[in-house]
């Protein structure tokens, strides 16, 4: 994967398409796009930039934390939409701004195999990702119909969180949790190819593969889980899965980049 330098980055989102105006952006999913989760997640960054050129931008969040693919698609889970599911709710949005939606992004399914990851079960993931795969495919083709033609679509893999573990003095859990997640990470995004997306290699562009020594103590793969999420708490009872401020910047960023065509 390119490493972009920062200067190099700045160049490079500067002269991403701008959005049409009075366009939509739609970002659809689990909490790493709901506004609930504390501090900003990562459709800010993306809403931030896209609105330098178009400050009426219209961005709509449907993203609910802790909703898997099932819920998304059949509803249930922890939030209620009056259309009855996240799905069916984005897709009202979409259509009724047809043809005026700039970008979709989906981040969705790892709640659905949370437990296996974090157990290293693999006869778990193996059982559970073909429905998962089946639901991703019925949620990025829906949304796809919905928004009509013009639109960007992106669809993005995930970080490796229980690398934290390595802090804990559980590296044998943490390294037996990364076969998994890079597992369910191709099935995503192979998922998301087939029905058309760009695809955000969040665990790529986190480094989740990479165990080589770092500058410090830590491994590369786990010195980066470290620095961009909440999962390497001084207490272990604070352990926590999600990107923090930095990590979900970086995320909007690698957005951006697929968005523009740069980092697929």
């Amino acid at each position: 994967m390119t490493v972009l330098t920062p200067i190099l980055a700045a160049v490079t989102l500067a002269a991403s398409p701008a959005p049409a105006a009075g366009s939509t952006y739609l970002a659809a999913g689990d909490s790493m796009t709901a506004a609930a989760e504390p501090g900003p997640t990562y459709p800010v960054t993306v809403a931030a930039h896209l609105r330098e050129r178009q400050p009426r931008l219209r961005v709509r969040r449907t993203g609910c934390s802790g909703m898997t693919a099932e819920q998304m698609v059949r509803g249930g889970g922890p939030c209620a939409y009056r259309e009855g599911s996240q799905l069916r709710a984005a897709e009202a949005d979409l259509r009724a701004r047809r043809g005026r939606v700039d970008l979709v992004t989906l981040t969705i399914g790892a709640n659905d195999v949370f437990e296996c990851a974090a157990a290293s079960d693999e006869a778990c993931l193996r059982d559970r990702l073909p429905g998962v795969v089946a639901n991703v495919r019925t949620i990025a083709r829906r949304l796809r119909a919905a928004a009509g033609r013009g639109a960007t679509f992106v669809g993005t893999t995930y970080h490796d969180p229980f690398l934290g573990y390595w802090v804990q003095n559980r590296q044998d859990e943490a390294r037996a949790s990364l076969p998994l997640v890079e597992e369910f990470n191709r099935a995503l995004a192979a998922a998301y190819r087939a029905e058309g997306y760009r695809v955000a290699d969040i665990g790529a562009d986190f480094r989740i593969s990479d165990f080589s020594d770092g500058a410090g103590e830590l491994p590369v793969n786990v010195a980066t889980t470290c620095r961009l999420t909440r999962a390497c708490p001084e207490d272990p009872q604070a352990f926590d899965v999600h990107p923090n401020r930095e990590g979900y910047a970086r995320i909007g960023r690698l957005v951006l980049r697929v968005r523009a065509g740069t980092n697929r």
